[in-house]
């Protein structure tokens, strides 16, 4: 290799620096997993397997559509490096994916639960019992994960602290209202307990991306975080209402930037130019 001009060394200082400015992420990792899974173990410990089983399916149902928004999301954050290796600052490229998403996922959220409990009525009847679990789930994982989408763009920073804290914060938020609500209430207590710790690190996350500024905090990024709650009509049966009202709110709003257009017209193949269609009809620049 030294013929190459590849000369290796052992720098002990370097890889201190390298562990010590990754520990946060490493500890955050740890932590939350307990926040994604602290449920279901004190489902299994307080209520025992039957009841397990029945959350377990109503779990993955309601994580469905934050697989889609994950697809999306995987597609946008490469279009992100590209337009960052071309002089875009990050938060412009945060700010384009977070409001792309936001419009989508909150649809998603929407008809999620205002269909998913009858997807799961009809096909496992016997797990009725999860129905309005599943509605709070669906509502919850799919709009927090709009929000949770601003760490993408924190890690662009060099204090990864806040990981930490974001990690920390959920897994003592799970736990907690996990032991008060479950006992109570079931896999309805557990559902809550999800969405509570859900929230809580959507909102620290968010917060912390636009103070260090990875996700601007401009007015269009605060009407998107304001417009959220229309979401919980999908825990009602007025979820159509909310789908007919979003695109309409975005439009009148200028929640669509002209710019993310162009980013979704870069990766989105032919056959599917009527997203791209949409979104033209709700940008009024």
């Amino acid at each position: 290799m030294r013929r190459l001009g590849i000369h290796y060394s052992f720098d002990l200082g370097l890889i201190r620096r390298l562990v010590f400015t990754g520990l946060p992420l490493y500890f955050s990792g740890i932590t939350s997993f307990i926040a994604g899974q602290g449920d279901r173990l004190l489902v299994v410990y307080l209520l025992g397997s039957y009841y397990l089983g029945i959350y377990q399916l109503v779990a993955l149902i309601g994580g469905v559509p934050s697989l889609l928004l994950g697809s999306l999301q995987s597609a946008l954050i490469p279009s992100s490096s590209y337009h960052y290796g071309r002089g875009v600052p990050v938060g412009e490229m945060g700010g384009s994916v977070f409001r792309l998403l936001s419009l989508f996922g909150f649809l998603l959220a929407l008809v999620g639960a205002g269909v998913g409990p009858l997807f799961l009525t009809r096909f496992f009847p016997a797990y009725g019992v999860g129905a309005l679990p599943l509605r709070i789930l669906l509502v919850s994982v799919t709009v927090t994960f709009v929000f949770s989408s601003a760490g993408f763009f924190l890690v662009t920073g060099a204090n990864y602290r806040p990981f930490l804290v974001v990690a920390l914060v959920g897994a003592l938020t799970d736990v907690v209202f996990s032991l008060l609500l479950i006992p109570r209430l079931g896999i309805l207590g557990a559902a809550l307990a999800q969405a509570s710790t859900d929230f809580a690190v959507s909102a620290l996350t968010l917060f912390f991306a636009w103070r260090l500024h990875a996700v601007p905090s401009t007015r269009v990024e605060r009407l998107i975080a304001a417009l959220s709650p229309i979401t919980l009509l999908g825990l009602t049966w007025a979820w159509p209402l909310g789908v007919l009202t979003l695109p309409v709110l975005y439009r009148l709003l200028g929640l669509v930037r002209r710019a993310d257009v162009e980013v979704v017209r870069r990766f989105t193949p032919p056959k599917l130019k009527g997203a791209v269609a949409v979104l033209e009809i709700l940008c009024n620049e």
